[in-house]
């Protein structure tokens, strides 16, 4: 026998069962093609999100090489209007131009330097956003290099090649997704 709490008991019977679960009527193959579509449609879930960010991003991406473009166009043209001043000023003290020419020109001036704020303020803006679709803290990176201003930029939608946009085409870019760029 036995001894201490079991002291007295002088057989034991120990039952050990073992079972397996045995599927009838096509269920195991229907949870395996269950599981598999599942999966699938993780995987599609995954490639839709993926391909989203990728639009978003690269959306961003031009609408920040847009934004360049467009401060580039206003720091000229804040040039020529600086110009177009001092020749106003010239041909005014020499009595060929009248006064109210040199204040046209002035206020032409103050008008493109405006434009010029606002356009820098727009580029500030796409870079935050940009930036923010990366995680990055600031998005100075994207500067083109002086003289760059003229490389060629073409935008792939849907398969066709567009040229480099014009600032009154930037809206498109919200509506047409972006599939790539080739510089």
């Amino acid at each position: 026998g036995f001894s201490g709490d079991f002291a007295g008991v002088n057989e034991s019977q120990a039952t050990l069962r073992l079972g397996q679960l045995v599927e009838l009527g096509g269920k195991r193959q229907a949870r395996m093609e269950s599981a598999a579509l599942e999966r699938d449609l993780a995987g599609w879930e995954y490639e839709s999100t993926r391909l989203d960010v990728l639009t978003r991003t690269t959306q961003a991406f031009v609408g920040v090489v847009g934004a360049q473009e467009a401060v580039g166009v206003h720091d000229e043209t804040v040039q020529i209007a600086t110009a177009v001043v001092a020749a106003s000023e010239a041909r005014s003290k020499a009595g060929i131009a009248p006064e109210v020419e040199v204040t046209q020109a002035r206020v032409a001036l103050s008008e493109a330097g405006l434009e010029r704020e606002r356009a820098r303020l727009e580029l500030d803006h796409a870079r935050h956003f940009l930036s923010s679709l990366w995680g990055e803290p600031h998005a100075g990176f994207l500067q083109l290099l002086p003289g760059q201003r003229q490389a060629r930029i073409n935008v792939v939608f849907a398969g066709q090649i567009h040229p480099r946009p014009r600032p009154f085409e930037r809206e498109a870019f919200a509506v047409r997704p972006a599939i790539g760029l080739l510089a």
